[in-house]
């Protein structure tokens, strides 16, 4: 495994692996996990075009699959990258804000569950 990591590292910048670094494929590997849990029913609305060859149904349930894991990200994944970026944990292990998120309203009182007081 080390072996082959090496040789991933050593021959990145050869011609013959430049693809990897086109931004379609990079936003694929950031599709990745979103892709993983949305496969099934990318696929399976693929299949519903059944006067399509089986490859047609294939490509058909990949770009579904590349849509609904799209939309996942978009929707999901960043405003929760946005919430854990909010609050980060400090060093000594207490959650505290790092940025700042621009809120449509203020918060009246600091929320009790994330400011680190007992009090009530």
């Amino acid at each position: 495994m080390g072996f082959l990591l090496l040789q991933l590292i050593v021959l990145s910048k050869h011609p013959l692996w430049s693809w990897l670094n086109w931004k379609p494929i990079r936003f694929l590997g950031v599709l990745s996990y979103s892709m993983y849990l949305y496969h099934a029913w990318g696929l399976a609305a693929g299949r519903m075009f059944s006067s399509l060859p089986l490859v047609g149904q294939v490509l058909a349930g990949v770009l579904f699959t590349i849509l609904l894991a799209t939309g996942s990200y978009y929707i999901v994944e960043l405003p929760f990258q946005k919430l854990r970026d909010y609050w980060e944990p400090t060093f000594c292990g207490k959650r505290t804000p790092r940025k700042t998120i621009k809120w449509t309203q203020p918060l009246q009182q600091p929320l009790q569950h994330f400011s680190g007081s007992k009090e009530m």
